[in-house]
């Protein structure tokens, strides 16, 4: 592995609340979790099922680059949910789907840190200190991706983090 800056991002999919049974539950007749069951308790299951395959990749990266000047960095998650026009949800989904990021990247930058990589906090920058504020016209038409906006927020907060390269541990 030859790049001297390694930027992992974590897609939207990897989420408890997108998967196909979330916290053990069918998705409903709109492909939606159902809400009632989407409890914190469940968003720190998954976020712990998950770890442990955060933690190798990372260390995988961390390892290919041992003693390397390099710059490594993880994003964390937006949250896409909020302001999602297909979504119609309510504040008490809007709450919920804020709680499940929040522990997810809390999950993933404990993983990245652990490792040597420091982690982007675009939660906070596309979504606002409390999780709430919807993306808006930082994601694309999709309300999933970065719109050309989004990426500017993405690079400004990547490069507030520090450019140094420094070998790796």
């Amino acid at each position: 592995m030859s790049a001297d800056v390694i930027v992992v991002g974590i897609a939207h999919n990897s989420i408890e609340l997108a998967s196909d049974t979330p916290c053990g539950t069918p998705v409903d007749e709109n492909e939606l979790p159902v809400w009632s069951v989407m409890t914190e308790q469940c968003a720190r299951d998954g976020a712990k099922k998950h770890r442990a395959m955060y933690d190798e990749l990372f260390a995988t990266i961390a390892d290919l680059r041992k003693g390397k000047p390099t710059l490594l960095r993880a994003v964390n998650r937006y949250n896409d949910w909020i302001g999602w026009p297909e979504g119609h949800f309510t504040p008490e989904v809007d709450r919920t789907t804020a709680m499940f990021i929040r522990v997810w990247n809390k999950m993933v930058c404990a993983s990245a840190e652990s490792h040597g990589f420091g982690c982007a906090d675009l939660s906070t920058a596309f979504n606002g200190p409390d999780g709430l504020r919807p993306s808006a016209d930082l994601v694309a038409a999709d309300y999933t991706h970065p719109s050309d906006k989004g990426n500017e927020v993405i690079a400004q907060v990547l490069t507030a983090m520090g450019t140094e390269l420094t070998p790796v541990a």
